[in-house]
């Protein structure tokens, strides 16, 4: 079965356009709000990553007021004075702007699936109408190559690439209804059987539970595995940890060894020390207990100890570098734990309260003052100025209503874009050959 993928390109600048490398914490610190704005508030989307390399948080979401579509970091590497409370800044990596919001060809990134150290991408997570896609980013020409389109099934992915592993080839680890070792780090289809794409494991699919993976991680010479129990009625919810040897090749699903159920939702599973650690978020608020980050030991007796470390709810977690615990959260905040510390306190890394930013032009103007807008008109949203770019018949690419495409009622403004009702033409829709009618709604058709 062959792996199918859609490259989606938009020929335009890009959207954002730093004016100031200063630390910005709000508009007014930019100097022409609201032409030029302050990156510093974001809401983070699910999905959460470490950059080895350059010791980043990767992660995606939509920069507050503006709602921009972005990959963004926080750097963790000495950017943080010793013993300093003050939440990091915020770097804006690159825009997304392969986004369809509306219509029936939509596609909108709802998360981050993983990111490859070795190449630097980032594979976005897009909702679309028969499925999700999942697949990398590449910021240099603004497209994404879906890979994947988990319809039925659940994709889990882990991204085994990271130079200061032990084990030093790339790998990516993936979980559909088996576990799979590929190679090499895939950025387009490939085959199913390829020989670099190897199953590990086959999962039963007449299993009292749901088999769909949710995460996968690898710690030495195991991969462990989240799976989703929602029991034979439907409400009686477990998260099922499991674990397998990772040089297994085609084995039984027997192989496969359950470690721990646990009765939140887990969101996030990475191993470190012999000891596991899970993110999880609570349905309701009052579940406090179901929530935040626990850590999972075993005791002398072989069962498993549960401990709970925080209580917020957890859409992103991760491991930096010397046992560092990452994880983001549905408030948009992104902590630290400090895995080798005694206490286990956590701290603030990201605060979209307190943190600052970088300032930017609002979207699509340049200039120093941020208020030019070449071959463009300029649109209001909520206060928020746009620089929409024209296309060669003079009508604006994007549109909010009728009136911005030509002339009323027989320009018309539909998924964003512009139209001439039926029969008419010329760059405002000014032009019918023939003549026109009225429908009971006082829409006008032009009949040749």
């Amino acid at each position: 079965m062959k792996i199918l993928f859609i490259v989606f390109t938009i020929l335009v600048v890009v959207a954002t356009v730093v004016v100031s490398s200063k630390v910005c914490h709000q508009d007014s610190d930019c100097g022409d709000a609201p032409y030029a704005l302050c990156q510093s508030r974001i809401n983070i989307l699910k999905g959460l990553a470490y950059d080895y390399d350059r010791n980043l948080l990767i992660f995606a979401g939509h920069i507050d007021r503006t709602l921009n579509l972005v990959v963004a970091s926080v750097s963790v590497d000495g950017s943080k004075d010793k013993g300093s409370t003050s939440p990091l800044s915020l770097k804006v990596e690159y825009p997304i702007t392969t986004d369809i919001p509306i219509g029936s060809e939509f596609s909108t990134t709802i998360g981050l699936q993983g990111y490859s150290n070795s190449l630097k991408l980032a594979y976005i997570i897009n909702s679309q109408r028969l499925s999700s896609a999942v697949g990398p980013y590449f910021p240099n020409n603004n497209s994404v190559n879906f890979i994947w389109y988990p319809r039925g099934y659940k994709l889990a992915t882990y991204f085994d690439d990271q130079q200061q592993q032990s084990v030093s080839e790339h790998t990516l680890y993936s979980c559909t209804f088996g576990i799979w070792r590929t190679d090499f780090i895939p950025t387009q289809s490939f085959e199913e059987n390829d020989s670099n794409h190897v199953r590990l494991l086959r999962l039963d699919p007449d299993n009292q539970y749901n088999p769909k993976c949710e995460f996968i991680t690898r710690a030495n010479e195991n991969l462990y595995i989240v799976q989703y129990d929602f029991g034979e009625s439907g409400n009686d919810f477990q998260s099922v940890v499991s674990v397998i040897d990772r040089k297994c090749v085609d084995c039984p699903p027997d192989s496969l060894h359950e470690i721990g159920r646990f009765p939140f939702e887990i969101t996030g599973i990475v191993v470190y020390n012999n000891h596991i650690y899970l993110g999880a978020k609570a349905e309701f608020p009052t579940n406090s207990n179901h929530s935040g980050v626990f850590e999972i030991s075993k005791t002398i007796d072989g069962k498993s100890k549960v401990l709970q470390l925080t209580q917020v709810n957890v859409i992103g977690l991760t491991l930096g570098s010397k046992g560092n615990l990452y994880y983001s959260t549905t408030n948009s905040f992104i902590y630290n734990i400090d895995l080798n510390s005694k206490d286990k306190k956590e701290s603030i890394i990201y605060s979209p309260e307190k943190s600052g930013g970088s300032c930017s032009c609002a979207n699509y103007f340049t200039g120093s003052d941020c208020k030019k807008c070449d071959n463009g008109v300029v649109q209001w949203t909520k206060g928020i100025p746009e620089c929409i770019k024209l296309l060669p018949n003079g009508r604006p690419s994007k549109c909010n209503e009728n009136s911005q495409c030509g002339l009323e009622p027989f320009a018309l403004c539909m998924d964003s874009k512009c139209f001439c009702r039926e029969g008419f033409s010329g760059n405002k829709c000014e032009i019918c050959s023939g003549t026109i009618t009225w429908d009971e709604l006082q829409f006008p058709t032009c009949n040749h």
